[in-house]
């Protein structure tokens, strides 16, 4: 008998991601901006291989500001990477980053094309609400606790981040 670890929404994500991964331009991974690296999630990483990826850092205003910024600089130095903070008092601010950053590191599309990205990150940061027609990154998810929470979310959809660029 062989034990299957993974439940089976996530292994149908992982499948998803698998066969999504291809036809984007970009990688948009939303990282809890308190713990950063403990919130990537290492499949993305690899699935994405040299994909460009921008790293949002949410609720970086529960972070310490300093070290923050630190965390962008040392994302930002590894290859193919782009990182911002980002938190839900300036949504408008960080849909627009978003935008600019894809566009930018999708450059080859060239002008006129939209831009495909796939958004990604753990349940507990909620990348389920990173779409053009939230107030945040989180606006749609379950309030940050310190109990359990359960979060619907579409496996995969297309978002408008008018006026900016499609993503």
């Amino acid at each position: 008998m062989s034990l299957q670890w993974y439940p089976g929404h996530m292994t149908k994500a992982l499948r998803e991601l698998v066969a999504l991964m291809p036809s984007q331009d970009v990688v948009i991974e939303v990282l809890d901006g308190r713990l950063p690296k403990a919130s990537s999630n290492p499949v993305v990483t690899e699935l994405r291989g040299s994909k460009p990826v921008i790293k949002v850092l949410t609720k970086s205003d529960l972070a310490d500001p300093e070290v923050t910024r630190a965390w962008v600089t040392y994302l930002e130095g590894e290859p193919d990477v782009k990182a911002f903070a980002s938190t839900t008092e300036r949504p408008e601010a960080t849909r627009k980053r978003i935008a600019e950053l894809s566009r930018h590191l999708a450059d080859h599309r060239g002008p006129g094309k939209d831009v495909r990205a796939l958004i990604a990150g753990v349940p507990n940061v909620h990348p389920a609400g990173a779409d053009g027609r939230t107030g945040s990154l989180t606006a749609h998810c379950a309030p940050v606790s310190n109990g359990p929470t359960v979060v619907e979310a579409p496996a995969a959809t297309w978002t408008d981040w008018s006026p900016e660029p499609q993503l």
